[in-house]
């Protein structure tokens, strides 16, 4: 991953972390299952217009690729963590945190709240983590205190 350094200028990537491995295999089997289908399908009948499961093919190869993109990078300076709302897209982008602007993470891991703990300081963001495994929870909630503690 040393090409991340060269295009985002923020350190070296400490740590990656992805969704679960269940939750990968399961999505991925249900794709695979899909795309078989749809390719059987079009074997099978050669007189139908099969543009239609084609592009159900290419879709779940994509699906496939973006599920297993990291969900957060930890770089020596800053964050970099997958919204919710780029789950869908066809490249999704990563939005760059300062350490310090995490406030906390709400209960059901779907949301980081970032800015100051005082009234009106704390935004909602929506993020992905609640697809992390309970480890890289824990390993979430440590790495983000102690860069936290580092960077004061």
């Amino acid at each position: 991953m040393e090409n991340l350094y060269e295009v985002f200028k923020t350190g070296i990537v400490i740590r990656q972390m992805y969704r679960k491995k269940s939750v990968r295999i399961v999505a991925s089997l249900f794709y695979s299952v899909v795309s078989a289908y749809c390719i059987n399908y079009i074997y099978n009948n050669y007189q139908h217009n099969y543009y239609v499961e084609l592009i159900i093919v290419l879709i779940s190869l994509w699906r496939i690729c973006i599920l297993n993109l990291p969900i957060v990078l930890f770089c020596e300076n800053v964050l970099f963590i997958m919204p919710s709302n780029e789950n869908w897209k066809i490249l999704p982008k990563y939005e760059k945190l300062s350490y310090n602007e995490i406030a906390g993470v709400s209960v059901s891991w779907k949301d980081l709240y970032l800015g100051k703990r005082i009234d009106g300081g704390v935004v909602k963001f929506s993020v992905l983590l609640n697809y992390l495994s309970v480890k890289d929870k824990q390993k979430f909630q440590k790495n983000i205190e102690k860069e936290i503690r580092e960077n004061n």
